[in-house]
């Protein structure tokens, strides 16, 4: 998908988000489906 190409609301419709961030139910389902946003250190 070229990103750059989409208009901003249909971003974040695909993302489910708003120009406001995540709403705290959206973070607690992402965490746990996903984990913590971490890099991985040596």
């Amino acid at each position: 998908m070229d990103w750059y190409q989409i208009d901003v609301k249909e971003t974040f419709r695909k993302l489910t988000t708003t120009e406001h961030g995540l709403s705290n139910g959206e973070i607690e389902r992402r965490l746990k489906e996903h984990g913590p946003n971490r890099l991985e250190t040596e």
